[in-house]
């Protein structure tokens, strides 16, 4: 949601991907029950480490396909899609991010992933684990953030452009499918707050962030430009530097979609992660 214009481009690609992880190489591939509906999710591999993966606005389990290969083999994975997204059904009324995180919460139960894992979250999913963190402390070893959402960043870019950044809100609003627009509109609420709902403080654990630095100039996206990006890179420096042991990771080659346009990168900062779980 940071560069909200790229995702207004990608979020048709990314919704209608059809290539899922394979079924033979999963150890579970199916739909899980969850309070009051169901969730679709895939679980595989083996390890003392668990990565858990949590997808964007607009996306589902698909988003990882290319990430995913790169790091099986070295622990479990769980890709899943919340509700409304993929295989997973809607629910009869927009979810907000806690009943979002209390239904990720239950599907690791239910798929029985008791230890402490690390969480992998794209955009919005950036969010998500962060909540999930925040609240299950003990739960968390490592965190990788893919372009993660900022909720204060439209608060800034109100102070010097409030006409584009109006912009960017309705193209997005104009080109997302009616049975998101709930989803749209709960994550903008946040946005115009600049804040997220109150949390405990993250746990300190290792963790990197990931930062499309690709800009555009005169592009027709506010978020896309050279201004914008320069901020934004700002800001995420700001937030990883709350992890002690945290490192920030940079990439001009690929847009807000950094998981399916350069996969090697996200897997790259997933074994940094993993590696710090190695006791000398």
């Amino acid at each position: 949601m940071n560069t909200r214009a790229w995702t207004l481009k990608l979020a048709g690609l990314l919704c209608a991907a059809l290539c899922m992880v394979s079924a033979a190489a999963a150890d579970f591939d199916g739909m899980v029950n969850v309070g009051k509906g169901q969730l679709h999710a895939v679980k595989t591999g083996e390890g003392a480490a668990t990565i858990v993966f949590e997808a964007g606005f607009a996306s589902d389990l698909s988003t990882w396909r290319k990430v995913v290969p790169l790091v099986a083999g070295k622990a479990q994975l769980v890709t899943y899609s919340r509700a409304g997204y993929g295989k997973s059904p809607s629910r009869a009324q927009t979810l907000s991010m806690a009943d979002s995180v209390a239904e990720f919460s239950e599907l690791l139960a239910q798929l029985k992933v008791t230890g402490p894992v690390i969480l992998v979250g794209h955009s919005y999913g950036g969010f998500l684990i962060r909540a999930f963190a925040a609240s299950h402390p003990q739960q968390v070893a490592g965190m990788v953030f893919v372009d993660p959402a900022d909720e204060g960043l439209e608060t800034v870019l109100r102070g010097i452009d409030p006409v584009r950044l109006q912009q960017d809100q309705r193209m997005l609003v104009d080109n997302i499918p009616a049975k998101w627009q709930g989803d749209l509109q709960m994550i903008q609420s946040m946005l115009d707050a600049g804040k997220l709902p109150a949390m405990a403080a993250l746990p300190d654990v290792p963790a990197v962030l990931i930062t499309s630095v690709r800009a555009r100039a005169g592009s027709d996206f506010y978020q896309e430009t050279p201004e914008v990006i320069r901020i934004k890179r700002e800001r995420h420096g700001a937030f990883i530097n709350q992890f002690s042991n945290g490192a920030h990771l940079f990439t001009s080659r690929s847009g807000h979609a950094i998981q399916s346009q350069q996969p090697e990168l996200v897997a790259s900062a997933i074994d940094q992660v993993l590696a710090s779980q190695v006791k000398p």
